[in-house]
């Protein structure tokens, strides 16, 4: 056995409050003061409504880039639904949300939307919901292939003209692909 040395930073997150449970002698005192060098309280996301469209924004493109996706932006109204929930689940929370809606597009919000109950207030048929992830699916395709019909039809398995059918039913045009 060799003495090695390293250099070691410890991070933790806690909702508890370790000094009073120290305090009550159910955190181990010693292991509280190592690591209580630096402490930052931060807030939930209902108390930071303004980060809430920089952070979904943020998630959007990580999930995009994972997942080999397109990234849509949200619009004013999206965003302004955004900052209205009381997020419980906090950041992860809108980390998922964020998968979803790169996933699925922007029907994945009304499933955040609580103040929406039923079909005729907004929320999409299962139709609709496959249509945005099949011109999510083509807009993804066409991106990576920089606009080329034929590398496109081979990426997503179908004919060319079942590829054309979908490009003219979600108003793409491949030069819009090039770079």
């Amino acid at each position: 056995n060799q003495v090695q040395e390293v250099d070691v930073r410890i991070i933790a997150a806690t909702k508890a409050d370790l000094k009073k449970l120290s305090d009550d002698g159910e955190f181990r005192p010693d292991l509280y003061y190592r690591l209580n060098v630096v402490k930052l309280d931060i807030p939930p996301l209902r108390e930071r409504k303004d980060d809430i469209p920089v952070l979904f924004h943020h998630f959007v493109l990580i999930a995009a880039a994972r997942y080999d996706r397109e990234s849509i932006p949200l619009d004013a109204s999206q965003a302004a639904r955004l900052m209205q929930h009381s997020w419980p689940g906090n950041v992860r929370e809108l980390r998922n949300l964020a998968e979803r809606y790169v996933l699925l597009g922007p029907a994945a919000l009304d499933e955040n939307d609580s103040s929406v109950t039923d079909n005729v207030s907004g929320r999409q048929t299962l139709s609709e919901m496959m249509d945005d992830f099949e011109r999510s699916a083509v807009v993804s395709a066409l991106n990576a292939c920089h606009g080329s019909i034929k590398d496109t039809m081979v990426q997503l398995g179908i004919a060319r003209k079942t590829l054309y059918d979908k490009m003219k039913k979600y108003g793409l045009d491949k030069s819009q692909f090039r770079d």
